[in-house]
């Protein structure tokens, strides 16, 4: 008769399984949610239509008599499934690819940038974003966006980090790639994103900070998946315990 785990194989599997938990689990890095409200954000379309606005980091800064609004956070990409949230700035979006994208996630990040009175033209901003499925990626490893330097990215977006130019920061201009500088839609991981406010100096220079909404994603099987990995974990914890118990009776 064959054994389909020997202890070690069941060592082994339980460990994969305790990763694949992990990864799910809000692990803050060294960026940690960051916001004043989380919540609707009903102005926010986030350059497109039918993209979820009620799950939003909000930052509120008052600045020289304007209010700067600060929107992020993660959402579907189209009819994948949905991101959840901890109603904290954590966010659970399911991993794998794009069905109709190759190398896409199947989730976006989101941004929101508003300046009342005025225009979101008196400030500068970065987009800072994260590829390493580690935790605890340092900030100064991440992707930089700055806006609006890119003529394509303005004061609001939805972004992938499957984005060809986000990984080599080539080909627009104002994207510096992050060290890690590439994703796999398909690991277990966790990411950060920040979006921060400056002071403009001159015509395209960042003075000091003035706030940021900063937010986390962990990426994590489908139900299913996990499910299968749980129902392999517990045959292999009892296959474990009975061949302990026979070799404990001889």
């Amino acid at each position: 008769m064959k054994t389909f785990f020997n202890v070690n194989g069941a060592a082994v599997l339980l460990a994969g399984l305790c990763v694949l938990l992990s990864a799910g689990v809000g692990n803050a890095g060294v960026l940690n949610p960051k916001f004043d409200d989380f919540g609707s954000l009903p102005a926010a379309t986030f350059g497109g239509s039918g993209i979820p606005n009620n799950a939003v980091a909000i930052t509120t800064i008052s600045n020289s008599g304007k209010t700067i609004t600060l929107g992020l956070t993660a959402t579907q990409r189209y009819s994948n499934p949905p991101v959840t949230n901890n109603g904290a700035g954590v966010f659970s979006a399911e991993l794998g690819e794009d069905s109709s994208n190759a190398g896409y996630a199947r989730w976006n990040f989101n941004y929101y940038i508003n300046v009342t009175p005025g225009a979101a033209g008196d400030y500068r901003y970065r987009l800072f974003y994260d590829m390493d499925p580690g935790v605890g990626t340092s900030d100064d490893e991440l992707g930089v966006i700055n806006i609006p330097s890119l003529s394509a990215l303005q004061y609001q977006n939805s972004l992938n980090l499957g984005f060809g130019y986000l990984s080599t920061g080539t080909g627009i201009f104002g994207v510096s790639e992050p060290t890690y500088n590439s994703f796999n839609p398909n690991a277990s991981g966790q990411y950060t994103f920040s979006l921060v406010a400056y002071e403009k100096v001159g015509g395209f220079g960042y003075g000091e900070e003035l706030g940021r909404s900063t937010i986390i994603v962990n990426t994590v099987p489908e139900p299913a998946t996990l499910a299968m990995f749980s129902l392999l974990a517990i045959g292999a914890a009892g296959a474990y315990r009975r061949r302990k118990s026979r070799v404990a009776v001889c």
